[in-house]
């Protein structure tokens, strides 16, 4: 009984440390070659992720490049393997993208909240402003499925360009997360013009996503995520970098 005992500590032990060893053989691998994300272009909530990321991967001596571009364009690329994943994206991204691993826990969250100049407006769901016009963003998934069926939505190329044509009557309203939305009224100086309605019309929860070409990166980065999402390491430093993003913020 004893030797049994023993003999089942010891395949413990020698486990563990070949475990160690493969992690470390695959970290070095990647702390040589390095990692590149894409994200939105001219999203401040994308520009939060973005720092998450460099944080999260910079605490394994990975470095990581990003590149910025539409929204379409970014999903499209990391799914295709082009780049090795996205910052952050919403859970359902792999029912289009079955070939990113989502990396849990979230990484953040946002508020996928309704922008207008219409006084008085009341949101209550997404079937409150089905009959306005409404300006949606390019690539959001969330926002698509949504408005799905919607007569009248006006897809857009970037959200500075949604506000403008909010702010110029082109539409009635416009969904942005909220975050997002209040940085790009400071940066346009319309923060007296066009107001965000609460409730928001949903939350989402948003991840980092790798390649499937990295699965065996993926366990790892995982359990970080969890040690910090334990501590409350990752939202002190979420709420570090928006803070950070919201003093640098300057009417354009």
């Amino acid at each position: 009984m004893q030797h049994s005992v023993i003999c089942i500590v010891c395949l413990i032990v020698m486990s563990s440390i070949v475990h160690a060893q493969n992690t470390e053989e695959i970290l070095d691998n990647y702390r040589t070659r390095g990692l590149t994300f894409s994200r939105m272009v001219a999203a401040p909530a994308q520009k939060v992720g973005e720092m998450l990321v460099i944080e999260i991967y910079g605490r394994l001596q990975i470095p990581v490049r990003i590149i910025k571009m539409s929204g379409k364009r970014a999903l499209v690329s990391a799914r295709d393997g082009v780049v090795d994943g996205e910052c952050q994206r919403i859970m359902r991204v792999q029912e289009v993208a079955p070939t990113l691993i989502r990396l849990s826990p979230h990484i953040s969250q946002f508020e996928g909240t309704v922008f207008t100049k219409i006084p008085d407006m009341k949101v209550e769901g997404w079937d409150s402003i089905k009959d306005y016009k409404i300006g949606v963003r390019e690539g959001v998934q969330y926002i698509e499925d949504a408005t799905k069926g919607f007569r009248r939505v006006e897809i857009i190329h970037d959200d500075p360009t949604l506000f403008q044509f909010l702010n110029s009557d082109r539409v009635d309203l416009i969904i942005n997360p909220r975050f997002n939305g209040l940085i790009h009224l400071k940066q346009l100086n319309l923060e007296n013009v066009i107001r965000p309605i609460s409730p928001p019309l949903a939350t989402f929860r948003v991840y980092n996503y790798l390649h499937v070409k990295h699965r065996k990166l993926a366990p790892i980065i995982e359990d970080l995520l969890v040690k910090m999402y334990v501590s409350g390491e990752l939202q002190e430093l979420r709420e570090r970098f928006q803070q950070e993003v919201i003093a640098t913020t300057t009417p354009r």
